[in-house]
């Protein structure tokens, strides 16, 4: 497996510079996975400009409300979340520790339901077969 990590820095130029520079590699990616809108408006142009055919060179999809992801074409394949629910659980949360003694919290992880919206650029073969 062949995994590379891009800086957490949103700005879209840096990203782009970073994905292209990925793509360009001799073992360049056969998937692409993007946190978020933001990384995917610096991250999918640079994608597509380096000339991999989406989706059979390159897989790619996404965490997403479900708007940007229709923006581009081929379309992205997404994960949709409740996002103004895990902001709401996240603030919640925050008042909580504020209000109580923080030595005394332990890590809390919550299950998020989340829906695979597949579009054109996910690919289901799998290579070499």
């Amino acid at each position: 497996m062949n995994v590379r990590f891009l800086p957490t820095d949103f700005h879209c130029c840096l990203i782009w510079m970073c994905v292209r520079e990925m793509m360009d590699l001799d073992d360049a990616p056969d998937a692409v996975f993007m946190m978020s809108d933001e990384i995917v408006m610096g991250a999918y142009p640079a994608i597509l400009r380096s000339g991999v055919n989406i989706p059979r060179d390159c897989s790619v999809i996404c965490i997403s409300d479900g708007f940007i992801p229709g923006c581009y074409y081929p379309g992205i394949s997404y994960l949709h979340h409740d996002g103004a629910g895990i902001g709401r659980e996240a603030a919640l949360r925050l008042v909580s520790l504020i209000e109580s003694d923080l030595s005394a919290v332990l890590p809390l992880h919550r299950m998020v339901n989340a829906e695979l919206v597949e579009l054109e650029s996910t690919n289901r073969t799998v290579k070499g077969e």
